[in-house]
């Protein structure tokens, strides 16, 4: 359960350092600017992509090979799925901020415009899916990397206990 438990930490700390204030001197763009990019984010379907960031690959790789009863699977998924919630919400609240460091109002306006077009239309189609394919070929990639450099860890922490 190492493993998993290392790939937790890793995820948490991320989503954490993410959802952080960006700039403490930044100033909360204007209403008009998070409306637009409320537009925005519907119209690329960011907020879809997010809306699958639910923990599920998680609690199946807490609960794969486990000895668990169903009650616990249960417990574990309901606490797995509150702290995405909350990590989901705190990283919506600071996307305003995010933004508007990339992004002035009049290019959300041209973005906007941009989904509007077949291609767009198709990008933003086919996000979620892109998405939820690049997570497992990143799954899959690193877990043929994860073993060899946890053993190369564990090797070098047993020789500094000698």
């Amino acid at each position: 359960m190492m493993p998993t438990l290392s790939l937790i930490t890793r995820f948490v700390c991320t989503l954490f350092l993410i959802s952080m204030p960006l700039c403490a001197e930044q100033v909360t763009p204007s209403a008009s600017y998070q409306e637009t990019l409320k537009q925005f984010l519907e119209i690329s379907r960011t907020n879809a992509i997010l809306k699958e960031i639910n923990g599920d690959e998680l609690i199946k790789q807490i609960t794969k090979e486990q000895d668990m009863t169903e009650t616990q699977v249960n417990k574990i998924t309901h606490i797995v799925h509150n702290a995405f919630s909350s990590i989901i919400k705190d990283l919506e609240s600071q996307m305003p901020l995010l933004y508007s460091k990339y992004y002035t109002e009049q290019d959300l306006q041209d973005l906007i415009a941009f989904y509007q077009t077949p291609a767009g239309k198709k990008l933003a189609t086919n996000a979620v899916a892109i998405f939820n394919d690049s997570q497992k070929l990143a799954q899959t990639i690193m877990s043929q990397y994860l073993p060899k450099m946890e053993s190369q860890i564990r090797q070098i922490l047993t020789e500094s206990k000698k």
